[in-house]
């Protein structure tokens, strides 16, 4: 189980944004934007994450595509991310807790979404 330490990962000026501004139309009317960042600056893989957005609220965010480098990151994500998700679609925004022990993963997921919330105009 991993525990949330009180500080925040708020999106740094550091963010690789994904450069395409293009979003996609779904059959019930919302959007899907994507975002991506490196964690720690590349070294742990690529944070690319998709949102949907439906009537200016975000609805899901979606992981699948992150590529992680190595085994131990891999873990460090899928415990992770769930946690950073249900924040982050709670909060409807990029401001989520840093999670203890996944420092680096909890950044670049602020800052990929804080790319995607940018698109979408949120």
């Amino acid at each position: 189980t991993t525990s949330s330490s009180a500080a925040s990962a708020k999106p740094s000026a550091k963010a690789t944004s994904n450069s395409s501004t293009k979003s996609s139309t779904t059959s019930n009317g919302s959007k899907t934007f994507s975002g991506s960042a490196r964690i720690a600056g590349g070294r742990y893989g690529t944070m690319n994450l998709t949102i949907t957005v439906q009537n200016g609220k975000l609805t899901k965010i979606d992981y699948s595509k992150t590529s992680i480098n190595d085994n131990r990151s891999y873990q460090i994500n899928i415990n992770a991310l769930p946690s950073l998700v249900d924040e982050a679609l709670s909060s409807q925004s990029a401001h989520v807790s840093n999670i203890s022990g996944a420092s680096y993963t909890s950044s670049a997921f602020a800052d990929a979404l804080q790319n995607a919330l940018t698109k979408a105009g949120i």
